[in-house]
């Protein structure tokens, strides 16, 4: 059986760069713009986390969801619900992009905040990834 992953094929080449990247290899106006792209995918999260639909999506989700044993998932603007990781992390990125104010890349085209940004708070609220991998994780991914 021929392997499923080809690492000389360009996903291949692309995660291996991500994952040997080092923050002093990424230039200094990359580093920037990432740092206000997540202040971006922030605030628009803090926008869209009470907006109508997104009120009817959390409370959907917490009629379904065992609130017990739900974790230290955060919710953006909930600071008093948390669910699992990854209803909590569908959650965050609806609220990201729940108003189409957050940053979009016009030539992927894809939302990076909405994929990037929710799926780092679910690792951090487990403590997966250290602080100083957060940086290379934004700034390589942007």
């Amino acid at each position: 059986m021929d392997s499923v992953s080809k690492p000389d094929g360009v996903t291949g080449k692309l995660c291996n760069w991500i994952a040997n990247i080092k923050y002093s290899d990424i230039p200094e106006h990359i580093k920037e713009r990432a740092k206000y792209l997540l202040l971006d995918g922030i605030a628009c999260a803090l926008v869209g986390a009470h907006l109508p639909w997104s009120e009817t999506a959390v409370n959907a989700l917490l009629e379904y969801e065992d609130t017990a044993n739900n974790g230290p998932y955060t919710l953006i603007g909930w600071p008093d619900r948390h669910l699992s990781p990854m209803n909590a992390s569908l959650l965050n990125s609806t609220f990201i992009q729940g108003f189409e104010l957050d940053d979009w890349h016009f030539i992927a085209p894809l939302h990076s905040n909405a994929i990037l940004l929710s799926s780092l708070l679910a690792l951090a609220d487990r403590s997966l990834v250290q602080a100083l991998s957060y940086r290379n994780i934004c700034a390589s991914n942007f």
